[in-house]
């Protein structure tokens, strides 16, 4: 397969079966890596909209097609093809965008208005623990799918995870202060609980506050459990294929055990845990 094949493949699949929008939204959604925004826009999705999701793109192209370069250039060509096609025929947009520059948003806002979109900026959030074991999970999942397919694996790594982390605190202090977005929302991606509404701020707080709070926010009992669960699958994955990176990541989550917050909850549920195994002893 080529690239041009592979873009024709691409814009059908995006289109198919598309009508227009009769509201013309426009939204442009950003997380962690590993927060979930994927999944968000799979669950919320309506049916005519169209969707720009330039990790997934990465993705369908074989790892033998082209360099890295050439990736990425075919990336930004496919979304600003699908973009431009899609401003032309009113659909509904969403853009799954992690890194982007405010710059970027800036200009790109003001062509959108002039098509006659409302523009609006959702930021999904979750604690840097979770994001970061599904992230690597994710990793796992992605490397033999990846392998299975001939196709680019999708690998996340900590340091990006943390980089990021800062990076998207920054960006929605920047987009906020710009007012150039109808509407800046925070959902916290496990439940999809809406943490932050810049239309409906009644708590007096900023988005960059509301987004770094969720970032060190105490882990709930099943939250604990679930990453319990990843952190298994991953070390077993790793130990596999004798990937050289496996002691660095077991030391990884050895320090999030110890500096782990916990939420009030979860403490009173392990103390009567605790208290009941001390009794059962006794007897």
């Amino acid at each position: 397969m080529k690239f041009k094949e592979l873009e024709e493949l691409i814009v059908e699949e995006a289109f198919y079966k598309k009508e227009k929008s009769t509201e013309l939204n426009y939204t442009f959604i950003s997380g962690q890596t590993g927060s979930g925004k994927s999944t968000y826009i799979k669950n919320n999705i309506e049916k005519n909209t169209i969707t720009i999701t330039p990790d997934e793109y990465l993705q369908k192209i074989p790892i033998k097609l082209g360099s890295m370069e050439e990736k990425l250039e075919f990336i930004t060509n496919i979304s600003n093809k699908i973009e431009k096609i899609a401003l032309e025929n009113k659909h509904n947009i969403i853009v799954e965008s992690t890194i982007f520059h405010p710059e970027y948003y800036f200009k790109e806002i003001e062509n959108i208005k002039k098509n006659g979109y409302e523009v609006n900026f959702l930021m999904i959030g979750t604690n840097k623990e979770v994001s970061s074991s599904q992230m690597l999970n994710r990793n796992e999942e992605h490397y033999h799918e990846a392998l299975e397919n001939n196709v680019q694996p999708r690998i996340g790594s900590l340091e990006m995870h943390d980089q990021l982390s800062y990076f998207l605190k920054n960006l929605i202090r920047e987009l906020e202060e710009s007012s150039k977005f109808d509407s800046i929302k925070i959902i916290r991606s496990a439940n999809e609980k809406e943490l932050y509404n810049s239309n409906n701020n009644t708590q007096n707080t900023t988005g960059e506050e509301v987004f770094e709070k969720e970032l060190n926010r105490p882990l709930k009992i099943q939250e604990i459990e679930k990453i319990k669960l990843l952190e298994k699958n991953i070390l077993s994955s790793m130990e596999q294929r004798n990937d050289p990176k496996l002691e660095m990541i077991k030391n990884f989550f050895e320090i999030n055990k110890k500096t782990r917050k916990i939420s009030s909850t979860t403490k009173l549920i392990r103390n009567i845990t605790k208290n009941k195994n001390l009794k059962g002893n006794e007897r």
